[in-house]
This record gives C-alpha cells, structure tokens and sequence, in this order.
C-alpha cells in the first residue's frame, strides 16, 4: 500500500487508476444514496479523484485519500441538491439537508463498506453456497424458482440457505465487530 501512495505522490496514473479502483464502488454508493441519479454520482465522483489529483502531493495515507475524496463528495452531493432545490423547490423527492445529512452520509458510507465486505465473504465461500446466496439476494430468486434451477426439492433449497448463511455468519463473526 505504500508502495501505491508514493507511486500516487509521485504522479504515476497507473497508481490513481488503482486508487480509483480501490475506492471508487463505495464512493459511488455514497454519492448515489445523496443524488438519486446514476449519471451526476458518476460525474461527482470522478470530480472528487480529479481534484484529488491535483493535491496528490498532500496527502500522507491512503486513509487520508479516501477521506478527501468522501468530503469532496459530500460537499458536491449537496451543492447538486442545492442546485436542484432552488429549480425546482416544490418537488417532493428532492432530499432536504438538515443536520442529519452527515449522518446521512457517514450511514451511506459505512453501509457501502459492509457491502463491500459482506460480498468478499460471500466470494469465499463454497460454491454451491455462493451461487445460492448470490441467486437469493443478488438475482431475487425464490426457494422455489432455485429448487428448479438446482433441480432439488424446494426443502433441501432452504436447509442448503440456512447452512450457507451460517457458514457467512461465522465467516463474518469477528470481522465487522
């Protein structure tokens, strides 16, 4: 990780590249769960890396980087709500900031996180255990649209559910305490 830092400090965009890649899913999360629009989260937050950029030189730890890069978001997600405040301030829809948007955001942030967490161990896991979780939470499909994919009974679909989240609960367990 170092390595990376001095590489970013240093100018090398192949080091910003995995910065971004590094960063980027839960930076966007974020800036997402706050505009409420796929196109302006994107923009926003290849702002923030650009502006990131250009302090590059400042920064004395990846963790300091990623702090950056969420207040720079933050700032920019309410300027664009701001902005759309003022155009059009009868619309429901439009998110009010309050004192609660940093703990808006800080609940976004560490939301992405645990995602982000949560799918590595999925990741890990066996792969008959991974397909179910992933056909269950990720596809939405039911124990029975599954029991006729696996071609097994609709009971052995949540016995095999039921192991498959206790092996990610202990996979878990220690890990997000």
């Amino acid at each position: 990780m170092e390595a990376i830092l001095m590489q970013f400090r240093e100018g090398k965009e192949e080091a910003l590249k995995r910065i971004y890649s590094m960063f980027a899913t839960n930076l966007l999360f974020t800036a997402r769960g706050i505009v409420k629009n796929e196109q302006e989260a994107e923009d926003i937050v290849l702002d923030a890396f650009s502006k990131c950029w250009l302090k590059r030189e400042c920064f004395e730890t990846l963790y300091k980087i990623k702090c950056y890069l969420y207040v720079v978001i933050k700032h920019a997600c309410f300027h664009y709500v701001d902005k759309l405040k003022t155009k059009a301030s009868s619309h429901r829809e439009i998110f009010y900031i309050s004192e609660e948007a940093d703990g808006f955001v800080l609940e976004h942030m560490i939301k992405a996180e645990m995602v982000e967490r949560i799918h590595k161990e999925i990741n890990l896991l066996p792969e008959r255990a991974r397909t179910m979780l992933n056909w269950l939470y990720v596809d939405g499909l039911s124990n029975t649209q599954i029991a006729q994919k696996m071609q097994i009974p609709v009971e052995h679909v949540r016995v095999n559910k039921s192991r498959a989240l206790n092996q990610l609960r202990q996979a878990l367990s220690g890990k997000l305490a």
